[in-house]
């Protein structure tokens, strides 16, 4: 028979083991789960551009789609409004940057990085940026085009 300290230990290591484990299942869904938030995140994006330019009745916001891993959204006249959004493993990526006029020159004005997060299934994975969770591509979409959107003049 075990002492109480050494039971504590060795139940102590088991706890960490579990832990360790299931770290390593929500980073293997949480990657898995990149693709399709990203296309999902992709097609809100899209379909938001759709909508602005239908709204102003002219096109002056381009989306570009690079399969299976880029977009681009942007606002060709000045000032010059350029998004980019790249899918890497587990992470999205974005920057945007400004161009004021012709004879500036181009300034990433933000860039970061949204996580994908695994929740307790495949389906309930959600965004993360800065900390901040959001459960929805629409609210993501509104937090990259916003600022696109109001530099339109």
């Amino acid at each position: 028979m075990s002492s109480t300290w050494i039971r504590t230990i060795i139940q102590g290591k088991e706890a960490q083991r579990e832990l360790t484990k299931q770290s390593l299942e929500m980073l293997r869904r949480g990657e898995s789960a990149a693709p399709m938030l990203f296309r999902m995140l992709k097609d809100q994006v899209e379909k938001d551009v759709a909508e602005f330019n239908r709204e102003l009745g002219s096109k002056v916001v381009d989306f570009q789609f690079t399969p299976s891993s880029h977009f681009r959204v942007r606002h060709s006249v000045f000032p010059i409004i350029t998004l980019d959004v790249t899918l890497k493993e587990s992470v999205i990526e974005y920057r945007r940057a400004e161009k004021k006029s012709a004879s500036a020159d181009q300034t990433v004005v933000a860039e970061g990085e949204i996580f994908s997060v695994a929740g307790s299934t495949v389906d309930a994975a959600y965004y993360s940026i800065k900390g901040e969770k959001f459960a929805e591509e629409r609210q993501v979409s509104e937090f990259l085009l916003s600022p696109i959107f109001q530099a339109v003049p």
